[in-house]
């Protein structure tokens, strides 16, 4: 086997009540994701370039929480998945199977109103 995995899905989003693709310091942001295949280790997860232990259910996700010092913009994260066979893939958008399935999240300092 020489095929890389692929995922089956993976999407982004905050806990965010009014709008889960914006995220404000003190939300949380969860990154979910499930492969085609068993894999042989836990996959490699990066927010914000910081190593982040996915939990493993049916599916996976890694929860990271927004901190003050964070520039507005979007969050990036890359995950890193490996087959049993040692093939693995690098993801650093949202996908579900070909298609997109969320935005990016998009870190912004809201006006009081928008609270």
């Amino acid at each position: 086997d020489t095929v890389p995995p692929e995922y089956h899905s993976i999407s982004i989003k905050s806990s965010n009540v009014k709008n889960d693709q914006r995220a404000k310091p003190g939300d949380i942001v969860t990154l979910s994701f499930s492969a085609t295949e068993v894999l042989k280790v836990t996959p490699k997860v990066f927010i914000f370039g910081k190593s982040i232990n996915p939990a493993k259910s049916d599916n996976y996700s890694s929860i990271y929480t927004l901190l003050n010092n964070h520039q507005e913009g979007y969050v990036t994260f890359n995950v890193t998945i490996l087959d049993e066979a040692g093939n693995q893939k690098k993801v650093t958008q949202t996908k579900d199977d070909s298609n997109v399935i969320g935005m990016l999240l998009l870190i912004w300092r809201p006006l009081q109103s928008e609270f």
